[in-house]
């Protein structure tokens, strides 16, 4: 469960923010409904030190009931010899949050937001697909989409990652697009670079949430070593530039 995120915007630790009539958390419901799919463990992927106030919540919400583990996303936990850019403050992203999970990963597994609610159905679909998978060998990973329309908010934008299937069902693409709103001229957002980006609403969307086999993690490394060598080409030129 992925909750290294700094809530910034929202101005305090959103993770574990009560929101049940008896205090629940939205991870609480995302916990309840796994173990009710037949996930037998929590790894919460989180900030050093957000460790305590996770096994605190954990302690009193699950106490002996659920397994939990706790590994740290760091800045400078990255693949052997590479290193985080200076200027870099943030956390990285999704793929290195997985990757950090690496030695707590014990055999496919589910990954989530934990400040996100996806609903039973969504973690049971995710289960029986890990489950049937494993059984015929399928190498293939899974992700659950939603309809973009059915993900929108009444006020405000919402950044989700488009996604494209080719007609052998498999995942060709998903693109992330930025402030998703509905308007009076249709449903609209821009692309990271700025460009603006018409949507019908129709489009599959993607909210986090994925079903993975341990086949991921060494392609995941393979990846962030490829990212973090284009971030260090782009900061060279960068200062090329500033030089001349």
């Amino acid at each position: 469960m992925l909750a290294a995120g700094g809530s910034r915007r929202y101005g305090r630790l959103k993770q574990l923010e009560p929101v049940g009539p008896s205090g629940e958390a939205l991870l609480d419901y995302a916990v309840y409904d796994a173990t009710r799919a037949g996930f037998s463990r929590v790894v919460f992927v989180i900030r050093a030190e957000l460790e305590p106030e996770f096994r605190d919540h954990a302690w009193i919400r699950y106490g002996e009931s659920i397994r939990c583990e706790y590994v740290h996303q760091g800045l400078a936990e990255l693949p052997a010899e590479r290193r985080p850019p200076v200027e870099r403050e943030r956390p990285w992203g999704t793929g290195h949050a997985v990757w950090v999970a690496r030695t707590a990963v014990k055999g496919p597994f589910a990954v989530l937001n934990a400040d996100d609610f996806y609903g039973r159905t969504a973690l049971k679909r995710v289960a029986r697909y890990l489950v049937d998978s494993a059984t015929v060998g399928s190498p293939a990973h899974a992700m659950v989409g939603y309809t973009l329309r059915e993900t929108l908010a009444e006020s405000g934008g919402v950044s989700r990652g488009i996604g494209r299937v080719g007609p052998d069902g498999y995942l060709e693409s998903l693109v992330e697009v930025l402030n998703i709103r509905a308007g009076n001229g249709g449903i609209s957002g821009i692309s990271p670079a700025g460009d603006p980006y018409v949507l019908t609403g129709e489009e599959l969307t993607s909210r986090n949430l994925w079903g993975f086999k341990p086949t991921i993690l060494p392609l995941l490394e393979a990846g962030l070593g490829r990212f973090l060598a284009g971030l260090r080409e782009r900061s060279k030129e960068r200062r090329r530039r500033d030089e001349f």
